[in-house]
């Protein structure tokens, strides 16, 4: 997950293969039930679900 907070933007995709410093990793359980503050926008990069 990252923020933009200038663009009132909250991102998620699949976890960086290395550190990106700026990101946060979630749990697919969080990055499946997160919801953005109220007036921010949020972005799936993929839809997330279980892996076989």
């Amino acid at each position: 997950m990252t923020l933009d907070y200038e663009g009132s933007t909250v991102a998620v995709g699949l976890l960086a293969p290395d550190y990106a410093g700026e990101g946060y990793d979630l749990c697919l359980t969080h990055a499946q039930r997160l919801t953005p503050a109220h007036g921010w926008r949020l972005f799936r990069h993929v839809e997330l679900q279980d892996e076989p």
